[in-house]
């Protein structure tokens, strides 16, 4: 199969057991896929995921990491290791969110996440760049600005938000990088928040609020 090929079509006998065959790695999230496609480990495989128990479904893509092929001597499934990282991890998150009967934009993450469009500046040393935040949580941001995303998770920045923003504008948040990528098309870094999370927290959750309301 190449990466050319049309999705591969998998059925999962249950949303449940999707969440008992997927694992989160720092900033890999990892997906046994049951299939006897002989697909290539080191391969970019596209699926398109259903469920025995509901007619959702998902499209996903991500890296062949390891296959498991089919086995006479063996009962275990055949099937392949999936992984995503950056971007590629919004849609198999929101997958997971569904399965697990909560909100498709929480993703995998414990904080509900709000759209929104905040000015910033992001310094790495002695360089800054101007960019935006594109949704906000109460534990983290995604930032977006193509000179960002070839950062690696791990690193540290600051991040400096417009002066005009609800009760930390001006402010400067140190935060660490989770994962870079692509998010709705828009290039960039997921970040969370580091220290002071007695300060930053509270003013967020304020501001979450006052945006549903």
């Amino acid at each position: 199969m190449s990466a050319s090929s049309a999705a591969l079509r998998i059925t999962y006998p249950s949303r449940r057991a999707v969440l008992a065959s997927y694992r989160l790695d720092g900033p890999t999230l990892s997906l046994f896929v049951p299939t006897a496609a002989e697909v290539p480990v080191g391969e970019r495989v596209q699926i398109q995921v259903g469920f025995a128990d509901s007619a959702q479904t998902f499209v996903l893509s991500g890296l062949c990491t390891w296959r498991r092929p089919r086995s006479r001597g063996m009962r275990l499934e055949p099937g392949l290791g999936l992984a995503f990282t950056g971007g590629e991890k919004f849609a198999p998150a929101q997958m997971l969110a569904y399965c697990a009967g909560r909100p498709l934009e929480l993703g995998t993450a414990q904080d509900p996440r709000t759209a929104t469009r905040i000015d910033c500046k992001v310094t790495l040393g002695k360089h800054t760049v101007s960019a935006k935040i594109h949704d906000i949580s109460n534990t983290g941001v995604f930032i977006a600005a193509r000179a960002l995303q070839a950062l690696r998770p791990g690193r540290e920045l600051e991040v400096t938000l417009d002066p005009g923003w609800f009760g930390l504008g001006g402010k400067t948040l140190r935060a660490r990088v989770v994962w870079a990528g692509d998010k709705a098309g828009r290039p960039g870094v997921g970040v969370r928040f580091v220290g002071q999370p007695g300060e930053v927290r509270p003013l967020v959750k304020k501001y979450l609020v006052k945006r549903a309301g």
